[in-house]
């Protein structure tokens, strides 16, 4: 089956490739990138080589994220299939990227056209081992497609559109607080230089930006219309049918949305996926995988991956620290981030509380496999808050029921257990877990998914009392990973949906403790 990853934006890709290759789905170097894209993505200023997590979020960007992968030789062809409207004086240039003299962290880069490049050149640079040359192709639906070996399909979704274009599709970027204060007191910045002033640095809520000021070229692309529904359909078939005419042979299948970065809009991106994904499913064998998949196999940290200041450290002192971490939370009790005693009720929050090696276990089992009903309720009477279930439950379940337990104010019995699984609009209705106010069982919630965006939401939201017309809202919590919830089990609350931006399954396990004087079986319903 040929894998499919869907992410969000373009830097995300370099961190699939080289999973690819580290799991033998391509080769090590010599494919071939078929990118589909309005964009072709190779402009570059700056990268980082040093270590993967800080080159893949930090240093590559939208623009530049290819050239590494070409610099690696991981691809030493580069097909780029743009709109037929596009035109182009030539239909192939020559490409040299090689590493600076004054920093061996610093790449740059040559295109001449061919006729351009003298033998002697073009010897010279094949015979130094810090030079790497390629070729650039540039193809419309309408031209043939040779090459068939080891063929890495990416496909942007702004490919799609008509209104997407400029440099700055977004009023900012978010940066770096490093980046924020090089590109602050440095007037000879790169970006100073390419952009002069069109930028301006920006510190809000503690997040640090660059705030483009020309908004000329974001003007015209909100003035573009949309393309009709029709219209992007039929530029999907001629995609399908450019794969199908010359049989590409695929070995991998990125898809990116870049609806962060601005590029594709919010109101086109759903359909685009989903249809794209089906046609691509009638013609291949793929099989949809997920980035947090990865992140979870190669025991690799989300924060790190995303946190614009994370600290790399080396895989050892990364293994012995969770290995301490993970020990010392089996054997201990912990204090609990937040603790609130509100009208209704005690709600506790541990930051943290499950250990990374269930959390990669829980994740991985309930990602993997068909293990899920569509039956569960928060409230019975409630016939249209339905959500997923799943049939069992794998041993590390029950290994972290034993860790929330040693955090409960009682001894506690056996709990209900309930394992969730919510998409977007699939939350459940405001119920109670136990019926006794003067003795109340306890709920802990434990979040599971390896990452989480706040405008994902998700949250889980304890109310002041159950009817949904007279409640206010006590607390919200949102799903962040590893995160345990533990309240009263009296508090009314409700599992949200996550936001249509996710596109992710929420999975909590709940753990619904009875109070000390009765067993499980009269605990409530679920989360």
């Amino acid at each position: 089956m040929i894998p499919v990853f869907v992410f969000e934006d373009h830097n995300e890709a370099s961190l699939i490739w080289h999973y690819a290759v580290d799991k033998k789905v391509i080769p090590a170097s010599n494919n071939s990138l078929l990118h589909v894209d309005k964009y072709s993505d190779d402009a570059l200023e700056k990268n980082s080589l040093s270590q993967l997590y800080r080159f893949t979020s930090k240093e590559v960007t939208i623009a530049n994220f290819i050239i590494p992968a070409i610099y690696q030789r991981i691809f030493n062809q580069f097909y780029w299939l743009h709109q037929p409207n596009l035109k182009f004086t030539t239909k192939s240039q020559s490409l040299c990227i090689y590493p600076s003299e004054v920093s061996d962290k610093c790449l740059l880069y040559k295109m001449f056209q061919k006729d351009e490049v003298t033998a002697q050149t073009r010897f010279k640079w094949l015979l130094n081992p810090n030079y790497n040359l390629t070729d650039i192709q540039y193809l419309t639906v309408n031209d043939d497609f040779i090459e068939n070996k080891s063929v890495v399909l990416d496909v942007v979704l702004d490919y799609f559109l008509e209104n997407t274009g400029g440099s700055t599709p977004q009023g900012r970027l978010e940066i770096t607080e490093e980046q924020y204060q090089d590109l602050s007191q440095d007037n000879n910045h790169y970006l100073r230089l390419r952009f002069g002033s069109e930028i301006e640095t920006k510190v809000e809520q503690g997040k640090y930006y660059i705030v483009f000021t020309n908004s000329r070229e974001n003007d015209e692309i909100t003035n573009t219309n949309n393309l009709s529904d029709s219209e992007i359909i039929r530029r999907i078939e001629e995609l399908i049918g450019f794969l199908q005419n010359n049989q590409v042979q695929l070995q991998l299948i990125c898809l990116r949305r870049s609806r962060i970065s601005g590029f594709a809009a919010d109101e086109n991106w759903e359909l685009i996926e989903d249809y794209l994904l089906k046609r691509l499913g009638e013609v291949y064998d793929i099989q949809l995988t997920s980035i947090d998949k990865v992140l979870l196999e190669e025991d690799l940290n989300p924060d790190v991956m995303f946190s614009t200041r994370a600290l790399v450290v080396s895989q050892t002192q990364a293994t012995e620290s969770h290995t301490q971490l993970d020990q010392s939370i089996k054997e201990n009790s912990n204090t609990p981030t937040i603790s609130l005693n509100t009208s209704v009720g005690r709600i506790a929050v541990y930051e943290d509380l499950v250990p990374r090696y269930l959390l990669k276990q829980i994740y991985n089992y309930y990602l993997n496999g068909l293990r899920w009903e569509f039956q569960n309720r928060g409230d019975e009477d409630d016939l249209l808050t339905s959500f997923w279930v799943p049939k069992d439950f794998p041993d590390s379940i029950y290994e972290l029921r034993e860790i929330v337990r040693r955090q409960l104010p009682y001894e506690a019995k056996d709990p209900r257990i309930i394992v969730n699984g919510h998409l977007f609009g699939l939350g459940d209705g405001i119920h109670r877990d136990s019926s006794s106010i003067k003795n109340p069982g306890q709920t802990a919630i434990c979040y599971i998914n390896p990452m989480w965006r706040a405008d994902w939401d998700g949250e889980t939201k304890l109310y002041s009392e159950r009817d949904p017309s007279k409640a206010d809202l006590i607390y919200a919590c949102l799903p962040k990973p590893g995160r345990v919830l533990i309240f009263d089990g009296t508090i009314p609350h409700r599992g949200c949906p996550p936001s249509r931006l996710c596109n992710k399954l929420r999975i909590t396990v709940a753990y619904q403790f009875p109070p000390p004087t009765e067993d499980s079986s009269e605990s409530g319903f679920t989360e």
